[in-house]
């Protein structure tokens, strides 16, 4: 830029000195009249001297050549100056896109930027909000595990109590001395210096325990036997029902074995009713029940091929009815089973909480 303004100055100085040599020329002398001076003799040209040629170029420029030569300059100066401006113009228009772009870049990434705090501030917050959900269930789950050990273990021990309230209300009921061991699905015989048994019923407590025909009875619970009359109140004397399992001896083939009999489970499984017939129904249908409560039957066991194993009857099934008579105690249900023994029973049972029909053939 700077040189084309020392341009436009030297063209101005120039056209200046043009201007003043033009305005100092001298006038051009009068042209003599033909009668003042006469008409002159032809003359040849004298060859030109040295010199001559540099004094006619000093002469001054006509009018017109001066004239020209201050428009060329204008023209030249106005060239430069509208060159100038277009380049000052289009330097201003390549600043100001400069800054517009910059400034709509600042804009971008302060927005950009805005944007990136914000997602990280949701991010946070999400995180944040999925670790309290978190916990909460966490918490959640453990308070209900607590709550569900604290409530089994409480229905356990309600069960153990109960199991322990009807056993020592059975036991009272169980009459030693009354009791024969025939009721109780075994058959005895006096042997050599001893006895032995001569049945056993398949769906009695002693099968279950491992008791067979013919094997010899030598001692329960380290007392030896010799008679009959000692089997019951040696299995169910005051010390020996609330001991657990209790040890008894048998000869079977020439070599003592040891079998296992728990006294509670057989007062349990058995009835005091009296009646008509000789077999227990309840038994004879495949079933040990257990009355949780004075007014509930519930299966403690099912005897494997009975008819209520065909039937489908389940462990801790409750009893509601049979043949749609309604079923209170195990004393209910031995009557029914007796009254429709032989025909087609509907034994009506509650089984994890609902209520189903289970049709069976009683056969004794």
């Amino acid at each position: 830029m700077t040189r084309y303004y020392l341009s436009l100055c030297a063209l101005g100085v120039s056209a200046a000195v043009l201007l003043s040599q033009t305005a100092s020329a001298q006038v051009l002398p009068r042209q003599p009249r033909a009668k003042d001076n006469p008409a002159p003799k032809a003359k040849t040209n004298p060859a030109p001297k040295p010199g001559d040629a540099r004094r006619e170029a000093r002469k001054p420029a006509v009018p017109d050549d001066a004239k020209d030569a201050r428009d060329a300059v204008k023209d030249r100066a106005k060239d430069a100056k509208d060159n100038a401006k277009d380049r000052a113009k289009d330097a201003r228009d390549d600043a100001k896109g400069r800054v517009e772009d910059a400034r709509d870049d600042a804009k971008d990434r302060t927005k950009d930027a805005r944007d990136n705090v914000k997602d990280a501030r949701d991010d946070v917050k999400d995180r944040a909000k999925n670790a309290r959900d978190d916990v909460k269930d966490r918490t959640k789950n453990a308070r209900d595990d607590v709550k569900d050990q604290t409530k089994n273990a409480r229905g356990d021990a309600k069960d153990v109590a109960r199991d322990s309230k009807n056993a020592a209300r059975q036991a009272r009921k169980f009459d030693a001395e009354k009791v024969k061991a025939n009721d109780l699905g075994l058959s005895l015989k006096d042997a050599n210096d001893g006895i032995a048994i001569s049945d056993v019923a398949k769906n009695s407590a002693f099968v279950d325990a491992g008791f067979r025909s013919g094997d010899q009875i030598v001692s329960i619970n380290g007392q030896n036997i010799t008679r009959q009359s000692d089997f019951i109140p040696y299995l169910f004397g005051p010390s020996v029902v609330n001991a657990g399992r209790v040890p008894v001896v048998v000869m079977r083939g020439g070599a003592q074995q040891t079998m296992y009999v728990r006294p509670a489970t057989i007062i349990r499984n058995y009835e005091t009713v009296a009646y008509q017939g000789r077999n227990n129904p309840i038994r004879d249908f495949g079933l040990v029940v257990d009355g949780r409560n004075d007014d509930r039957v519930y299966v403690e066991r099912v005897i494997k091929d009975s008819p209520a194993d065909q039937a489908g009857v389940q462990v801790d099934d409750e009893i509601l009815a049979v043949n749609e008579q309604q079923i209170e105690t195990r004393n209910d249900l031995a009557r029914l089973l007796e009254k429709y023994e032989g025909d087609r029973i509907d034994m009506e049972v509650n089984r994890d909480r609902e209520a189903k029909v289970i049709e069976a053939k009683f056969l004794r």
